[in-house]
């Protein structure tokens, strides 16, 4: 490897400052050409993270923008970090990627999230279990819901050389489609906690 340093060097470069750039771009245009009026999200402004939340989650005082109680990000959950996240959306190397359901658990009392979400699951099971026919995991047991989402690498590449994305992406609109029929389950379960 050490003597194809330059090919590996050159590669990475290609990656980091075009490609990813690229495809990022692109997955934001998914995120705000599906995104509703009553949306926000770090989607806009050519943020670095891709996540959305209800506006009435937003508890951002008047000189910030955002500070929402509960988003729902596009992130990797794998336990390997080390992975590029393009990777992970692609499921190479055992990586897995997709939206999933974070809160700000200071909101709600911060451990007391835990007890909550286990004792509303153990109540009221209709919403779980609508978000699990949904498509979406609890990944711990604890309201860390998570809905995968995998890229075929064969389109992406030729997405990136054709530069049309809305095939390549289209999981990632699928999951849109999902996420918009789980957002009531996901604010039931938000206006029904306790806050601090």
């Amino acid at each position: 490897m050490l003597s194809q340093l330059k090919i590996l060097n050159d590669t990475v470069k290609l990656f980091e400052n075009e490609i990813y750039p690229e495809v990022h771009a692109a997955i934001a245009e998914v995120f705000s050409d599906y995104a509703e009026e009553n949306w926000i999200g770090g989607y806009e402004d050519a943020e670095p993270e891709l996540w959305l939340a209800l506006a009435s989650w937003n508890t951002a005082e008047p000189d910030s923008k955002y500070r929402p109680i509960a988003s729902l990000d596009l992130v990797d959950v794998s336990e390997d970090s080390d992975n590029y996240f393009l990777a992970a959306l692609c499921g190479l190397a055992g990586a897995r990627a997709g939206f999933q359901f974070n809160i700000d658990s200071r909101y709600f009392g911060g451990s007391n999230w835990r007890n909550y979400v286990q004792s509303w699951k153990n109540k009221t099971p209709k919403p779980v279990s609508a978000l699990e026919e949904l498509g979406f995991q609890d990944l711990s047991g604890k309201g860390e819901f998570f809905l995968p989402v995998l890229l075929k690498t064969e389109k992406l590449a030729d997405a990136y050389r054709n530069d049309d994305y809305a095939e390549a992406l289209q999981p990632i609109s699928d999951a849109f489609d999902t996420i918009k029929q789980s957002l009531k389950h996901f604010d039931a379960i938000i206006k029904n906690a306790p806050t601090v």
